[in-house]
């Protein structure tokens, strides 16, 4: 007869290994939010871009091959260029330099992040600076077309509609970059 110590050992194990079954991420994939460093060069290199069309309808997916919605990304990274505008969008763009980036389709040797409002006096080209962000993905589905978007984008100052009527553009608060 099995002593009541072994059964009790038994059911524990089996407990255990259905509660670990069960706080899995269904994709295998650690959900809990990490903190990534990265270069702008990658996060160039880090960027995932597909399209599909299935039944004439366009899907637009990007993202990031390592980070996840919650994850806090900081980008450390010396600036290339910068210029303010407030023609559509009142923000400064803060350019670093990369070696071939692609980003829908189109190739380019720079990634830019828009900044609200004119922050050109507090920052220079060859500043090195930290940018802080949070990874949040985003859905959207045009009513009409029913073209789909699925992206990665960033928490801070998102805004769903002005992203969508300006062409992807998401303008970030000063607040997220700081010099090094």
């Amino acid at each position: 007869m099995i002593e009541k110590k072994t059964v009790a050992i038994i059911v524990f194990f089996i407990m255990l290994v259905l509660y670990c079954g069960c706080i899995e991420d269904k994709d295998g994939v650690d959900s809990t939010p990490k903190t990534v460093n990265m270069t702008a060069q990658e996060l160039s290199n880090d960027v995932s871009f597909s399209t599909a069309m299935s039944g004439g309808v366009l899907k637009w997916t990007t993202g990031y091959k390592s980070l996840n919605e919650g994850d806090t990304l900081i980008i450390t990274d010396k600036i290339s260029n910068i210029s303010y505008t407030n023609f559509l969008y009142n923000a400064t763009t803060v350019i670093f330099n990369v070696e071939n980036h692609t980003i829908m389709g189109t190739n380019t040797s720079t990634v830019g992040f828009l900044f609200e409002g004119d922050i050109t006096d507090d920052y220079h080209i060859g500043d090195d600076v930290k940018i802080t962000l949070t990874v949040k993905h985003f859905v959207y589905t045009n009513e009409t077309t029913k073209m789909s978007l699925d992206m990665e984008v960033f928490e801070e100052g998102w805004d769903q509609e002005y992203f969508i009527t300006h062409f992807f553009a998401q303008i970030i608060p000063d607040t997220c970059i700081t010099k090094v």
